[in-house]
């Protein structure tokens, strides 16, 4: 399947905000805690813009623009090295509208086409509804332990 792609893309994006279906790139990083643990960051930014923390937001759509991809890229810098990767399937990611899922399997209509490859992570965002997603990307060699949590705040598909 191809990506989709917004239809304004070949524009140079004039605000800090770019329109509704951008691609998203999330840098998360696993790194090794004083404690032996493993303590998770991430930055994330729309392509051609500067990197941000936090929630991850979505800016809101009009009915018929473009959902928005998102690609999650995993930094294992664990010493000793953990060798991390994303779990196989849709058990990569976990979405609930309520709260972060941490123990079962969720799932939430908005995140589709799940597609995890070694330390990549490719979805595609519907965002037609506003909402917070609170999600756990999940890894291996045990999803159980090695899990990250943070949000996505969709914008929502609002009337032509």
């Amino acid at each position: 399947m191809s990506e989709t792609k917004p239809a304004q893309q070949k524009t140079k994006m004039q605000s800090d905000r770019p329109d509704p279906g951008w691609p998203v790139y999330v840098d998360v990083y696993a790194d090794t805690a004083p404690n032996g643990s493993v303590e998770w960051s991430h930055k994330w930014h729309f392509r051609n813009h500067s990197n941000r923390t936090g929630t991850i937001d979505i800016p809101p759509k009009q009915k018929g623009q473009s959902a928005t991809p998102i690609t999650f890229k995993l930094h294992d810098r664990t010493q000793p090295r953990v060798g991390l990767r994303f779990v196989d399937g849709d058990d990569a990611i976990w979405v609930s509208r309520t709260t972060c899922p941490q123990s079962e399997a969720a799932s939430d209509p908005e995140i589709t086409r799940i597609k995890p490859s070694g330390t990549v992570l490719k979805v595609l965002d519907m965002n037609e509804t506003a909402c917070t997603l609170h999600y756990n990307l999940r890894f291996e060699p045990d999803p159980n332990r090695y899990c990250y949590d943070p949000d996505i705040r969709n914008g929502g598909t609002t009337a032509e």
